[in-house]
């Protein structure tokens, strides 16, 4: 893993994990995406957790049944690596969050599944909702979004993640770009469906509003949110400048008019 620590942190303070896509590394998601700006000046830490060369594809293995688990794979070596910080950083063990992209994305909502009890809450970007699949045979009917459930349906994966679990289930944010070709749009959907579900809640906004030009539905009591964003295919939102809701590089010459970091650090209530 590689940990961001911005200078003047004093104890207690948030932690924020983030998981890299595929076919790239932890290094390019700091700066690019903005979290780096919003840690400097909201004072948390960052985790950034790095596949290493055992996987070929540089890809979290979230298409896999037995990285699907509590206390098991690739979820339980992110939560060690939340616990290494937490021991060494003395942050606050209340407010850890996760979020990332495309599988990143994917492996935040396994994140929040088998350990609701480490995460508050977590903001997945272009991914799929949790067990979508079990084994890289059906990985593409998910990526192309050829899966049919019902809300109850979705919601059982999660609630069979950790059989016994009474505790509060998690906030989640969803970020979805309405021109993404990887990964189809109605996955945003299907989490929005599994989240408000496992939370109890009906798949009918509370609100429908615009952030920054992008259309946004709040469900519940701002316990689900999701994103559509305009003009956007596979790519985590940015908005470059030097303005005070501007933050990330991406790809060049990528401006997506909203800047995602920003709005979901604000949801996680780190600016409080």
């Amino acid at each position: 893993m590689f940990v961001y620590k911005p200078a003047g942190l004093t104890s207690n303070r948030p932690v924020v994990v983030f998981l890299h896509g595929c076919g790239s590394q932890a290094a390019q998601y700091d700066n690019e995406t903005g979290w780096t700006k919003w840690a400097d000046q909201m004072k948390f830490v960052l985790i950034f957790p790095q596949v290493t060369s055992v996987q070929p594809d540089g890809c979290f293995r979230y298409y896999m049944a037995e990285h699907q688990m509590y206390n098991a794979g690739e979820p339980l070596s992110v939560v060690q690596m939340v616990n290494w910080v937490q021991s060494h950083y003395n942050t606050d063990s209340k407010r850890v969050f996760v979020t990332g992209f495309s599988a990143g994305a994917a492996m935040t909502n396994i994140m929040l599944a088998t350990y609701p009890d480490v995460f508050s809450a977590g903001a997945p970007v272009a991914g799929i909702p949790y067990k979508c699949t079990e084994s890289p045979a059906g990985l593409d009917n998910c990526l192309k979004g050829n899966v049919t459930l019902t809300a109850k349906q979705w919601g059982d994966k999660v609630r069979a993640a950790r059989p016994g679990y009474s505790g509060p289930w998690p906030r989640v944010s969803i970020w979805q770009g309405v021109d993404d070709g990887t990964v189809a749009p109605v996955n945003a959907t299907w989490t929005m469906e599994q989240w408000t579900n496992v939370n109890g809640l009906t798949q009918t906004p509370q609100t429908s509003n615009t952030v920054s030009g992008q259309p946004h539905r709040v469900y519940g009591a701002n316990v689900v949110e999701a994103y559509d964003v305009i003009g956007t295919g596979h790519q985590f939102p940015i908005k470059p400048g030097t303005g005070t809701e501007d933050c990330g590089s991406g790809y060049p010459g990528q401006d997506n008019g909203i800047c995602a970091s920003l709005y979901t650090a604000r949801w996680f209530g780190l600016d409080k």
